[in-house]
């Protein structure tokens, strides 16, 4: 009865038609095992099975299906969901090269990702990595995806190997910094994972949140003209203080006219 498979944390499908009805069905199977720790009795496994060697999953339109994955990818667990997944083979029926290969990569990624990151992107990229950028973009278009989602998980997935190597070259503070310009956290904390590590906690804990005291009214004020050299000047005071040269405002000018004056 179902109360007995409640009581016993058993998960089973409800008529031999069930997964060829539905085959989102199969996704809601992977995401409530993990979710509630429960596992798919021995029928249930046997009909999800062949349901994906059928190819039940090429069936479903590519909204609904990316809904799904959405939703896995957002659950407490997210690897505990895409592992799940994995076990029913349905993760390479949505493309031969999705899935997570190396959960544990996945989950030095996860642990190197600040509060403002985005866990569901990340565990995607994760599992997307090895899909060739071109395939990627089109399958994220076709599961609908947002586009600041696609954007923000096509780039942590074919980037973090690049990222993970400047990164590990750099070796002051400033560099890491320029190595990080205008990255997601979700793809430095995918570099990180790939390599990086110390570097890339080092972005996200704390050297992406240094500001300047200064700004471009005290660069103008000390005789700059308006332009592309005012950015110069932050640009380099900047990195002096990230490289700890600069302990307080004066300084901070001082590095910023300096640049500009020896640029000509």
């Amino acid at each position: 009865t179902a109360l007995e498979d409640l009581e016993a944390g058993v998960l089973r499908v409800l008529h031999d038609q069930s997964f060829l009805d539905d085959p989102t069905r199969l996704l809601r199977l992977a995401r409530y095992a993990a979710r509630l720790h429960f596992h798919a009795e021995p029928r249930t496994v046997r009909l999800a099975n062949a349901a994906v060697a059928g190819g039940a999953v090429a069936t479903v339109s590519g909204p609904r299906l990316g809904s799904e994955l959405r939703l896995l990818a957002g659950e407490p667990d997210p690897l505990a969901a895409m592992g799940a997944l994995a076990d029913l083979r349905v993760d390479t029926a949505v493309d031969p090269d999705f899935g997570l290969e190396d959960p544990g990569l996945a989950a030095r990624a996860l642990a190197l990702l600040p509060g403002d990151g985005r866990r569901d992107r990340l565990v995607l990229a994760a599992a997307a990595h090895r899909i060739p950028t071109p395939r990627l973009a089109a399958l994220l278009a076709w599961l609908s995806f947002s586009a600041g989602d696609r954007d923000a998980i096509r780039d942590a997935a074919t980037r973090a190997a690049t990222m993970s190597d400047a990164l590990a070259r750099a070796t002051r503070p400033s560099e890491i910094a320029a190595a990080a310009a205008g990255a997601s956290p979700e793809l430095i904390a995918f570099a990180g994972a790939l390599g990086a590590s110390g570097p890339a906690r080092d972005w996200l804990a704390r050297l992406r949140h240094v500001r300047l005291a200064i700004d471009g009214s005290d660069l103008l004020a000390a005789g700059l003209r308006s332009g592309p050299a005012i950015g110069q000047g932050l640009r380099a005071a900047l990195a002096a203080k990230l490289d700890g040269r600069t302990p307080d405002p004066e300084s901070e000018l001082a590095e910023a006219l300096r640049a500009v004056r020896a640029s000509g």
